[in-house]
Order: C-alpha cells, then structure tokens, then sequence
C-alpha cells in the first residue's frame, strides 16, 4: 500500500513540476509597436507634453551620453513602451546607424514593466 502511494505522489509531484515548469518558460506573446524612440532622460524633462516634446527632440540629442545612459522607451499613441537593458544596446546601436530615424517600428516581447526588443526597423 505505501508503495502504491508514494508512486502516486511522485506521479503527482512530476505532474505539479512539469506544469510550473512549462507556464514558467511559455512563450510571450511579441506586440508589434509603431512610435518614436525617446530616451528616458529626455522623456521625463518633457512632462506632459510629451507628445509635443517628441516632436522637437532629434536623434544627435538621443545620443548624448547621458541620454544613452539614461535608456530609452518608445513612444506610441499616449503611451511610453520602457526598454529592458539590452533592447537600450540595441536601440544605440540602431541610431547610430547612417539613415536610422527615430521613427520605427520595434517588435518586441513585454517582460514585466520593460519592452524587450526583437527587431526594429525605420517606420515606413
């Protein structure tokens, strides 16, 4: 009988464990947004204009050290996408591309609070 039971709890145990495991690795669902990069820096000296402040920042500013070391968020319809470390490498080295804007399109993954970036390209 013990036998019986203890295989029962493993099974179960195994069961609970594979579960965890497979909602804890699932795949996150990438989101495809359309806005402008900002750095951060930049982003909260704007206040509530951001919208309008975006429209008078350049790219030369988003590459001033302190505002590569500030990071950077997209901006999209109203609302501040906040990149993860890495994706701030990436956007970086995007801008510093000869004829990259900072009008794009970033596909990303959402990782709590933060924006993963997986691709990002010149808005067409």
């Amino acid at each position: 009988m013990m036998t019986k039971l203890s295989f029962a709890f493993g099974i179960a145990f195994f069961v609970v464990v594979a579960v965890v495991f497979l909602a804890a690795f699932a795949e996150t669902p990438t989101l495809t947004v359309q806005g402008t990069i900002i750095d951060n820096m930049c982003a909260g000296h704007a206040g509530k204009d951001l919208e309008g402040f975006i429209k008078t920042h350049t790219k030369e500013c988003a590459l001033m050290p302190a505002c590569v070391a500030s990071g950077y968020s997209i901006s999209s319809e109203g609302k501040l996408y906040k990149l993860d470390a890495l994706s701030n490498t990436k956007v970086e080295a995007f801008l510093r591309q000869d004829g990259n804007m900072l009008e794009v399109t970033v596909v990303g993954r959402k990782n709590g609070e933060l924006l993963e970036v997986i691709s990002i390209e010149n808005r067409k």
